[in-house]
């Protein structure tokens, strides 16, 4: 709890009048003691698993105490049986999370939509994480990434206008699938209609952006991916192109992001690697290149140290590695590139120096295999500690909210092996929640996923931890910046049900739910006709590649229809279209039916006498009198219905379904369950409260379908 006094020093080194000059920056550090503060690093955890794959990989949370002091766990317990927990700790200190493998077994289970949690028990208090579970007989695909950006000068191509993506299947070996440009904007063009994907072998779709006739402005299009084999198709990917006025300054855009060097104690010097600079300008711009270690060693360096780089003539840098005599370890440097406009990106460079060469050649080895035998004589390399490096994002990068951001780790062990059954997290300091990475293949031990910036902020640090059974966890780390800025941008997992809002909560075909982000309308419009629009204020939403009838939107929120042709117990894509800008894709899993009940804030149910005077505190409901309340999620009806169409006025329409209701703990005749006439998606229920039922606050629920509704009580008095 003193100060502590430090000072960096910063020394030119670059062949000019400076070399050899330097500065000091004094810094002080100030450590005062906190009480523990328990944190979890994620809000919500998606398991998906299929009837002929069951096999379901863990996932973790992290148990953090942002505090100070160690924090004491209690207890770390799953709601449900379904739900496997290993590797709760006893303590926990300040200072990084600690991780809770967490599993499914299937066994007993039939297929359908889970929902459970979580819970922790502290010194310092307690928290839930909400776990849902998918289980169907179907396999599902993910995009990786799920959308990229790129920028661009007026009257100039991007720097790289060349893009790809992978469509990965889970639960199944094989799928098909095929590509189209939704739009068909002249700037987007695909290079891959179509094709398979296998466990192990990602489909690739490969497209070009040409910018050179565009104006200045941001440009977003979509890359349509289906598939008749899995229950998530469609899936849309996402392109975002900025092409700023000509006068606009440029950045570097070095790919790749981060450099892996692998080779052994006394091997042959690795192999050179190449790192190309790419710049959206139509004319040339002059670029600087330099090599740091993070100790201070002379083993990196990058030619040429100085050039020029355009749009139509990208410049390539080679980068190299000496290792010499340095011992067994890890070595952590970078490369930076600065163009005229003062601009800087780095790229991330980590050297891995095992105890041996597998190969028996001295030969340097872009990877090592984990089992590979040492030659005679050799002693044994045993994997002891994991080596993350990103690949994705440069350090010193600057992301403007809202568009999507590919992150990348690639991880091996000590000894060069590719990690393929660890888990990675990446925790962003802006505030933005916890984002897990997927293998990217099964076999390269590479991990990826899709950043979509919410939270602004002049310097923001990307944290990726690393774990597998076995080792001790690792952790890497960039810096950057995110940016401002005025598109769409949906909160992760926050589509939810409009009277049972709960993060991984139930949903439906024909659910009315609640959207939440940022810039999703211009201002806020009610829709005031039936059928309901799929549109309004320039804004639109797209649940499963069908537009989504709206009820209302406003910057922050949208209150729509789940589309009635969509099926139970499917994943979906949900995409919010403000003005012509996309938001990057959020999911969401429907279910057959999610039964909610409107309620006040209280939990006190929405209810109505026959006069359609409410029922309150102060005007309960008598025994022997019907009362009316209202509902959404029943599902589908015993006749169909178009979506956004109202309930018609001369037919009544009754969930297939039918709900069973319960008051103080005792099951009460339903007089009629089905649709509110004339309104679009809102159900009701008329019941006649019982002879016998007692004065008092008395608890009421909905079940269907084994699914309970949220719990709300009923105001009784004789």
């Amino acid at each position: 709890a003193t100060p502590y006094q430090a000072s960096v020093v910063v020394t030119c080194l670059s062949p000019s009048a400076c070399a050899g000059r330097s500065q000091t920056v004094a810094v002080s550090l100030t450590v005062t003691a906190l009480p523990p503060q328990l944190t979890l690093s994620s809000s919500l955890l998606i398991f998906s698993a299929t009837t002929s794959n069951p096999n379901v990989s863990a996932q973790s949370f992290g148990i953090q105490n942002k505090g100070g002091g160690t924090l004491g766990i209690k207890s770390v317990s799953a709601a449900d049986s379904w739900i496997t927990l290993s590797g709760v700790p006893g303590t926990v200190p300040a200072g990084p999370a600690v991780n809770v493998s967490v599993g499914v077994s299937l066994a007993g289970l039939l297929p359908g939509f889970y929902r459970s949690s979580v819970s922790v028990v502290s010194s310092a208090g307690s928290d839930t994480v909400p776990v849902t579970l998918l289980y169907s007989r179907d396999g599902t695909m993910f995009l990786s990434p799920s959308g990229m950006q790129f920028q661009s000068q007026a009257g100039s191509a991007p720097g790289n206008p060349n893009g790809s993506f992978n469509v990965i299947p889970a639960g199944k070996p094989l799928i098909a699938w095929s590509a189209a440009v939704l739009s068909g904007s002249s700037w987007l063009k695909l290079g891959s209609p179509g094709g398979t994907a296998s466990t192990g072998s990602p489909g690739k779709v490969n497209f070009t952006l040409d910018s050179a006739s565009l104006p200045a402005g941001t440009y977003y299009d979509s890359v349509r991916i289906s598939s008749p084999d899995v229950l998530d198709s469609p899936q849309d990917f996402t392109v975002v192109l900025n092409v700023s006025p000509r006068t606009a300054p440029v950045s570097p855009d070095p790919q790749p992001a981060g450099l892996l060097f692998l080779t052994s104690a006394g091997g042959s010097v690795p192999a050179t690697q190449t790192v190309q600079i790419f710049a959206g300008s139509g004319t040339p711009i002059a670029y600087q290149a330099s090599a740091s270690t993070l100790d201070g060693g002379a083993w990196l360096s990058v030619r040429p140290p100085t050039g020029s780089t355009s749009a139509t003539s990208t410049a390539q840098t080679t980068v190299s590695v000496t290792p010499g005599s340095m011992p067994v370890g890890v070595y952590r440097g970078s490369v930076s590139y600065a163009l005229s406009s003062a601009a800087v990106r780095t790229v991330n460079v980590t050297l891995n120096i095992a105890p041996f060469d597998p190969t028996g050649t001295g030969a340097a080895s872009s990877g090592f295999a984990l089992n590979a035998v040492p030659a005679a004589g050799t002693p044994a390399c045993t994997p002891s500690s994991l080596v993350p490096t990103q690949t994705g994002l440069v350090s010193n990068f600057a992301q403007p909210t809202a568009w999507p951001t590919p992150l990348s780790i690639r991880m091996v062990d000590n000894c060069g092996g590719a990690v393929t059954n660890g888990a990675v997290v990446a925790t962003f300091s802006n505030g933005d929640s916890a984002l897990p990475l997927r293998p990217a293949d099964g076999t390269s031990g590479v991990y990826s996923a899709t950043w979509t910036p919410r939270g602004a902020a002049a310097q923001v640090s990307i944290s990726a931890r690393a774990s597998a059974e076995g080792f001790p966890a690792a952790v890497t780390q960039i810096n950057g910046q995110v940016s401002p800025n005025a598109a769409p941008i949906l909160t992760p997992n926050a589509t939810l049900h409009v009277f049972a809002p709960l993060v991984g909560g139930a949903l439906g075909p024909g659910n009315i739910v609640q959207i939440y982000g940022q810039n999703l309308s211009g201002q806020p419009t009610l829709a005031t006709t039936i059928p309901l629009p799929t549109k309004l204020g320039g804004t639109s939403v797209i649940i499963g590649g069908i537009p989504a009838p709206l009820y209302y939107a406003s910057a922050t929120q949208i209150n729509a229809q789940v589309p009635l042709e969509l099926s139970a117990n499917k994943k979906y894509q949900i995409i919010v279209q403000a003005n012509g800008a996309l938001t990057t894709p959020d999911s969401l899993e429907l279910g057959s039916v999610s039964p909610g009940i409107a309620a006040f804030a209280g939990g006190a149910i929405i209810a109505q006498h026959l006069d359609a005077t409410l029922v309150l505190d102060t005007s309960p409901a008598r025994p022997g009198e019907i009362i009316v309340f209202y509902l959404a999620g029943l599902g589908l009806t015993d006749s169909p219905i178009a979506t956004g169409v109202g309930a018609p006025l001369d037919k009544l329409l009754r969930p297939q379904d039918a709900p069973v209701l319960t008051l103080n703990g005792n099951v009460v005749p339903v007089l009629f369950a089905g649709l509110t006439p004339g309104l679009v998606g809102l159900y009701q229920v008329n019941f006649q409260v019982p002879d016998n039922a007692p004065d008092g606050i008395l608890p009421l629920v909905i079940t269907q379908s084994g699914v309970k509704s949220n719990p709300t009580v009923l105001p009784v008095k004789r």
